[in-house]
């Protein structure tokens, strides 16, 4: 029974580590002081009581890492997300924000495999007309490939025909297709 009060002792003085550390963590990330932000979330990792803990504090990582320019460290909790057996909402926004940090580092040609992978995984999920625009977008102004982003756009036009995003994506394929007659 000694034993078990210590136990209880233990698994309450960790949840309350990772509580704290957590909550510093998203004052830091409020006040623009991400790297702080950062540490104070690795401490919170390795006493979080849960799995769902673990996976919503690698979303933190991932977000704030972004907003600091830590792309590395966002990077690589996104990637450790997608490798969990977290909830498949996290794996997804993992991979958009792949994406997004690629574009941030204008690496644009990642960024649409990441946009691509997000199509492939998940083509019924509600954000997938605006993450098919946006990878139009992206290799027809970024990448410069009138032809894939004409492919890229009448895709878009075949799957999202609903999409608010329709309009501009008929103006797109028409751009593109004026482009290649030249």
């Amino acid at each position: 029974s000694f034993k078990k009060v210590l136990d209880e002792k233990s698994r309450s003085d960790s949840t309350t580590l990772f509580e704290a550390s957590t909550g510093i963590g998203d004052c830091y990330a409020a006040s623009g002081e991400f790297s702080n932000a950062l540490a104070s979330y690795e401490k919170a990792m390795p006493v979080a009581p849960a799995p769902a803990a673990v996976h919503q504090t690698l979303w933190k990582i991932a977000t704030v890492g972004a907003k600091g320019k830590n792309f590395a460290r966002s990077n690589d909790a996104a990637h450790r997300l997608i490798k969990s057996r977290s909830q498949d909402a996290f794996r997804k926004k993992a991979l958009v924000r792949l994406a997004l940090n690629a574009e941030m580092q204008k690496d644009y040609a990642q960024a649409v495999q990441h946009y691509t992978a997000f199509l492939d995984q998940h083509p019924a999920d509600p954000s997938a007309d605006e993450v098919a625009f946006r990878m139009a977008t992206l290799t027809e102004k970024e990448l410069r490939d009138s032809r894939k982003a004409a492919a890229s756009y009448e895709q878009f036009i075949t799957r999202y025909s609903r999409s608010r995003y329709i309009d501009d994506a008929y103006v797109g394929a028409g751009r593109c297709c004026d482009q290649l007659k030249e």
